[in-house]
């Protein structure tokens, strides 16, 4: 389900390229022990990569086999290939076959240097294989979970996460159910929020998903009782629904709701919102930290090293580069640099859906009005090792301050 989606998402990159996006052989019951956001956005860059350097008309193939113990995925084109003088710098950062490839079809060349990075980090390999004249096929293998693992791993239902849906509509309830149980969690349903709030009384949740178009009181009155109760104040809340902008645009931010998403669903991004408000244990947080100074990267790098992972960008050009191929839950962000302001960077930030808070970490205290457009701000020549560390925890994970 997780290639299918990915096969969809790209869909929309492909068509106006004249390219077809096939997934033309699955193992439907491998399963593989990832993060599956990370994984979306692997086959996203291997699917828009194909795509690019496809010939209009042709086919972006994508097949899927069992090998060994192991999951292999392979994205193959019918481009031109790759040039031999080429193949062994692919993989590094900013690389191009040649200085046309940035005029004719853009990118930076960080794309396949962030996928491998990312296969990675899920114990995985990624390699090529390419004829000139012949295209190109890409291939991510990943360890299979075996089917005895994955029956001993399963938590029983009273152990699991419980997610608490409140939607109308039978069929999206079902779906959100489905996505859900498949991601661990036990979840149980509400029709409309005189429901919800009956099984909210009836047992705990760790998370609740609500509608926002419910029949009779709408999402927005529930998760406002919610909110002045104080058995369900501290409830991490998600959106999902048709309206989910109005909504954000009614409440204007007074409420924290983990995320807006819009029907129709896009999975990935249910399950990084709800592994987002369940904080579960293994999460780490993913950082992108804008900031030019090897010293100062450096410091934050051992500040933040038992809970996030860091992606570091040097300049304006990196940073927006980065932007583009992976999703963060915070983004550090000096404002003098090398080639302009992170300023510049804010506006495209906050267009990333979900917007990840932006939390200025300068030289100086920032005027106001970029103090206006972002989640926090520190100085730091005055800015302790803990209080950088407990802000990035409260920004991004929607923790309290330490006392």
């Amino acid at each position: 389900p997780t290639l299918e989606q990915a096969v969809e998402a790209n869909r929309a990159y492909a068509a106006p390229l004249g390219v077809a996006l096939v997934l033309t052989n699955s193992v439907p019951e491998a399963q593989v022990a990832v993060d599956g956001d990370r994984l979306i956005q692997v086959m996203s860059n291997l699917l828009s990569n194909a795509a690019k350097y496809a010939p209009r008309g042709s086919d972006v193939t994508v097949e899927v086999r069992r090998e060994s113990g192991m999951v292999s995925v392979a994205v193959s084109d019918r481009g031109a290939g790759i040039p031999e003088d080429f193949r062994d710098r692919i993989f590094q950062k900013f690389s191009q076959a040649d200085s046309s490839d940035t005029r004719q079809k853009g990118g930076t060349g960080l794309g396949l240097h962030i996928t491998k990075a990312l296969v990675e980090e899920m114990n995985g390999t990624i390699d090529f294989v390419s004829a000139a004249g012949q295209g190109a096929t890409f291939t991510v293998r990943l360890p299979e979970l075996a089917a005895p693992a994955i029956a001993e791993a399963a938590a029983p239902a009273t152990q699991r996460p419980r997610v608490l849906v409140c939607e109308d509509d039978n069929d999206v309830s079902q779906l959100l159910r489905l996505m859900l149980e498949q991601d661990g969690y036990a979840v149980d349903v509400a029709d409309d929020a005189d429901q919800a709030q009956r099984r909210l009384s009836e047992r705990s949740y760790d998370v609740l998903t609500v509608d926002i178009g419910l029949p009779g009181r709408s999402g927005i009155d529930l998760i406002r009782e919610l909110r002045a109760d104080e058995r369900t104040r501290a409830l991490p809340v998600v959106v999902v629904s048709a309206n989910a902008e109005s909504g954000r645009l009614v409440l204007n931010g007074g409420f924290a709701i983990v995320d807006w998403i819009a029907k129709p669903i896009d999975r990935a991004r249910l399950a990084a919102a709800v592994r987002r408000a369940m904080q579960l244990d293994g999460h780490r947080l993913r950082i992108l930290h804008v900031e030019d100074d090897a010293d100062v990267r450096l410091v934050v790098s051992a500040v933040v090293a038992q809970d996030a992972d860091i992606t570091r960008a040097g300049t304006v050009a990196e940073a927006k580069a980065a932007l583009r191929l992976e999703r963060f839950d915070l983004v550090l962000l000096d404002l003098a640099l090398p080639d302009g302001s992170g300023r510049e960077l804010i506006a495209e930030i906050n267009a990333v859906t979900p917007p990840p808070p932006v939390l200025v970490f300068a030289g100086t205290e920032p005027p106001a009005e970029i103090r206006s457009l972002v989640a926090g701000a520190l100085v730091k020549s005055t800015t302790s090792n803990e209080r950088l560390l407990d802000t990035i925890r409260r920004l991004a994970l929607g923790k309290p301050p330490t006392a």
